[in-house]
């Protein structure tokens, strides 16, 4: 499997044009997974905290993230968690998206993750996802051509550029198991204004395509 990783230093980003860092492909292997953590239950407005270890300021943090689309497009939910460099949670996170693809899904859940690292003050990150489109795009090696898409990659560009340092992996969906498992609970949970801030505005459910993976 490849693993695609871009390196990012500085402060923020401006637009989508402003692109930092550069691509790289590594070979990824099972060192890459963090150990698997028990799911638990958790409230969409009140992300549970796990871990009560202070921040390590120099350490790197793990995200993995997800997103479920019951349909695609269809009843959606984001969910994303973050490790501390020893593996263990430091918090959970899933919101219910309403009506999404599942690519747009993908791009919620991880906006969702990258905003609670920053709110926590991780300065730096190593993201992991098994949407491949996500990753590529993120990177830089795929072009964004859907609509639906391009405010939210420019949201994920903005974010990023905060870090001081931030990679991102693609990996099989069963090393993905526990973000898995927050998006699709976030599915049945009551919409909140997550959603409203992020959904692709003024398209309607029949318009809502999925972008083919390709560059």
């Amino acid at each position: 499997d490849l693993a695609i990783q871009t390196k990012v230093a500085g402060n923020a980003l401006g637009r989508n044009e402003q692109r930092l860092g550069s691509s790289i492909l590594e070979s990824a292997n099972g060192n890459n997974a963090f150990p698997k953590e028990n799911k638990t239950s958790v409230n969409a407005m009140e992300p549970l905290t796990c871990n009560a270890k202070p921040l390590q300021p120099d350490a790197v943090y793990q995200l993995e993230f997800d997103g479920a689309s019951k349909g695609n497009p269809g009843k959606s939910g984001a969910g994303a968690l973050l490790r501390q460099p020893d593996g263990s949670v430091v918090v959970e996170l899933k919101e219910n998206l309403g009506i999404a693809t599942n690519n747009v899904a993908e791009y919620c859940s991880l906006i969702l993750g990258l905003r609670e690292a920053l709110d926590r003050g991780v300065a730096k990150i190593r993201v992991q996802g098994d949407s491949k489109l996500v990753c590529m795009q993120v990177c830089g090696i795929w072009k964004v051509k859907n609509k639906n898409l391009i405010p939210l990659f420019n949201t994920v560009e903005q974010l990023k550029g905060q870090f001081k340092e931030f990679s991102i992996v693609h990996i099989d969906r069963e090393l993905n198991s526990a973000a898995d498992a927050l998006a699709n609970a976030a599915v049945s949970l009551p919409e909140t204004e997550f959603a409203h801030a992020y959904l692709p505005k003024a398209i309607s459910h029949n318009q809502m395509t999925d972008e083919v993976e390709s560059s």
